[in-house]
């Protein structure tokens, strides 16, 4: 397996503001704010992250589950990369 380079969940947040999925609540995002995408926002968070953050991760359909929270999505990241997450 690639070695995924290293995300950090500063780098999500920025990522979910910047593509302004959440930029009307951007002081309230912390990373246990519950995050709701619809499935386009989903699809373009996710051509951000893999574009810039983490390119030619293979995602599950059950992956698509897990992107509730930055934290989540977090430790989604760490175990596709085999890490423990924290």
């Amino acid at each position: 397996m690639t070695a995924m380079p290293r995300v950090t969940k500063e780098d999500l947040k920025q990522l979910l503001l910047e593509r302004d999925l959440f930029s009307s609540i951007a002081g309230e995002l912390d990373e246990d704010t519950e995050i709701v995408l619809d499935s386009l926002a989903l699809l373009w968070f996710l051509e951000g992250l893999e574009k810039r953050l983490i390119p030619g991760v293979q995602w599950a359909d059950e992956d698509y589950a897990k992107f509730r929270s930055i934290n989540e999505i977090y430790r989604l990241i760490e175990e596709k990369a085999g890490g423990s997450g924290d």
